[in-house]
C-alpha cells in the first residue's frame, strides 16, 4: 500500500487499460470519464474517502473509464496483489457477497449502456495477462 501524491491532469488509468490497483483519496478531487465521453467534463467527481478502480481489481476485468486528476490528489493505491491476499484472508461470505455486488453493479451498468447504445469494457485478463498488471503497478510507484 503507497501513499502518493498526483498533480493536476494526471491520468490515473485509462478506459482499456488492466486494473492493477484500487485508489482511496485522501484529498483532492478526481474526475471519472466514461468511454463515450470525449469532453473535458467528467461524468462522476470523486474526492475525500471516495474509492475507485475497484470494479476491475474484483473481476479481473480491464478499466471501463479514465480516472484524471483535478488538482493535486493524494491517495492510497493498494495493489491487485495485495487486495487479493486481503480478500482471501476474508471470511467466505464475505467473497462471495462482494463478488456477488459487483456482478450485479456490471450487469447494471452493460444494460444501461445497451439502452443507450454505448459500449461498455467488459474483457478480463487471464493469470498469464495479469503480468502487464504490474507494469501499471510499477509505474505508479515510479511517477
Amino acid at each position: 500500500m503507497n501513499k502518493r501524491t498526483m498533480e493536476d491532469g494526471y491520468i490515473i488509468f485509462e478506459t482499456g487499460s488492466k486494473s492493477a490497483s484500487v485508489f482511496l483519496i485522501i484529498e483532492g478531487n478526481v474526475g471519472i470519464y466514461l468511454p463515450t465521453n470525449y469532453s473535458r467534463t467528467p461524468d462522476f467527481i470523486l474526492g475525500e474517502n471516495d474509492i475507485l478502480g475497484e470494479m476491475g481489481v474484483i473481476n479481473n476485468s480491464l478499466r471501463s473509464g479514465k480516472a484524471i486528476c483535478i488538482g493535486a490528489v493524494t491517495a492510497m493505491n493498494i495493489s491487485k496483489i495485495e487486495f487479493d491476499n486481503k480478500l482471501e484472508n476474508c471470511d467466505v461470505f464475505i467473497r462471495g457477497l462482494l463478488g456477488v455486488l459487483v456482478s450485479r453493479i456490471d450487469n447494471l451498468n452493460k444494460e444501461l449502456a445497451k439502452k443507450n447504445n454505448q459500449k461498455t469494457v467488459s474483457a478480463c485478463f487471464t493469470d498469464e495477462e495479469k503480468k502487464g498488471e504490474l507494469v501499471e503497478e510499477e509505474r505508479l510507484k515510479t511517477d
